[in-house]
């Protein structure tokens, strides 16, 4: 059987964090005068820091063009996390099971890379204080600091990993929301959707084949199973 590419998402999948996205998001904006915004009603879960500071910006400027801010708007991001993080403003815990199955993968040999809406930097900060940041193959991971649209750095990750040999259905994504369901979607790959987060069970199962929908990462066994099971050859 051909190794996959696990492709991981990182907020309420791997970490979860007391971090209010909404201030972070808010308080970088404001160091570039941009203000006053509001996430009231929006749904931040598999978003891109790209789209949501974007959507920050068009709601004071809604003819000005993001991408000439864009760079700076990300380090201000960048920066405000960091602060926090470092301060101890904000706690960043690992999900149950998260470590067991990273390792489990690893130690089959899986490819792992990140397929998440955060920054590089604020992926770094996430993960590294708990030793998870080197289990991720850097090259073929997406980061959402340069794209306002999710699929978009699906579609990436895909490229990078054929760049590399790889094949589309070795590729499967995991993450907490109907977002990364449909970035799985958009490039043909299985998913396992976790209910870690908000979202149900319900929710986050599409309906459709290649799709294995469970409460947490817990029973890492179980998921090589059904990875494995998917990517069998019938005539084996």
């Amino acid at each position: 059987m051909a190794k996959p590419l696990i492709l991981w998402d990182i907020d309420s999948t791997l970490v979860t964090t007391s971090l209010s996205a909404a201030d972070v998001y808010t308080e970088a904006m404001a160091q570039l005068g941009v203000g006053p915004v509001s996430f009231e009603g929006v749904t931040i879960g598999g978003q891109t820091d790209c789209s949501l500071l974007a959507l920050a910006y068009a709601q004071v400027f809604p003819t000005g063009d993001f991408s000439s801010v864009r760079g700076r708007a990300i380090e201000a991001l960048d920066g405000v996390t960091r602060a926090r993080v470092q301060a101890s403003d904000a706690t960043v815990e690992v999900l149950p099971g998260v470590k067991d199955c990273l390792a489990a993968f690893a130690m089959l040999s899986y490819e792992q890379a990140l397929l998440t809406g955060n920054s590089r930097e604020r992926a770094r900060l996430k993960l590294e204080r708990f030793g998870l940041f080197p289990y991720f193959n850097l090259g073929l991971s997406q980061f959402g600091d340069h794209s306002v649209n999710r699929p978009d750095l699906a579609q990436e990750a895909l490229r990078a990993w054929q760049g590399v040999g790889g094949r589309r259905e070795q590729v499967v994504v995991i993450g907490d929301t109907p977002r990364d369901v449909a970035c799985a979607r958009a490039i043909g790959a299985l998913v396992i959707a976790v209910a870690s987060g908000s979202s149900s069970l319900e929710e986050l199962h599409d309906g459709g084949e290649g799709i294995l929908a469970i409460p947490s990462l817990r029973d890492h066994q179980m998921m090589v199973r059904w990875i494995e099971q998917q990517m069998a050859d019938p005539g084996e």
